[in-house]
């Protein structure tokens, strides 16, 4: 994870700081609400680890 880290702070001086925080927590906050309706195990795992990614 902190490899994403690295490669998405690079990916904040181009496009700004404060738009890849926002994406990341709007990817955040849908990982949340899929994880809370999942069904089956398999998208719970999924869904945890888009949380940690999204992770800001």
């Amino acid at each position: 994870m902190q490899n994403l880290a690295v490669e998405l702070g690079a990916l904040g001086d181009p496009i700004g700081r404060r738009e890849v925080l926002i994406t990341g927590n709007a990817v955040f906050g849908a990982a949340t609400v899929f994880t809370a309706c999942s069904s089956s195990t398999s998208h719970l795992i999924v869904g945890r680890v888009v949380m940690g990614s999204a992770r800001p």
